[in-house]
């Protein structure tokens, strides 16, 4: 049975919205392997690494979407996002500075995070 990328992050999704992060992060990595240069897969792998509190690993993955997408305000709103719950507030405020000059809304959303 061949797998496409869409095939993959559904039934990433499905797990996913059943808490079952592992199972959710095989199917997100197949869906990145078979599209690499998909920003939403990556993002995927990226955010089911945040819920399994590997930071570094989910600030590597949304750093490599940036590079795909780089004025991507859900993108830098989840890295900021990241680096602040992993204790890095210098980067979390970096991300959150990028991301009030392309939406001021989301950037200030962010700041709260960073500073609560």
């Amino acid at each position: 049975m061949l797998h496409n990328t869409a095939d993959m992050l559904n039934k990433g999704n499905l797990a996913f919205q059943n808490k079952q992060y592992d199972e959710a992060l095989k199917f997100y990595k197949e869906a990145m392997r078979l599209s690499p240069q998909d920003s939403v897969a990556i993002c995927k792998v990226a955010l089911t690494f945040y819920k399994l509190k590997d930071f570094k690993s989910a600030i590597e993955l949304y750093n490599q979407a940036l590079e795909i997408c780089p004025n991507d305000r859900d993108i830098l709103y989840a890295l900021g996002l990241v680096y602040a719950k992993s204790g890095d507030k210098m980067k979390a405020i970096s991300a959150c500075d990028k991301l009030r000059k392309i939406h001021p809304e989301k950037g200030e959303a962010l700041y709260k995070i960073i500073y609560e």
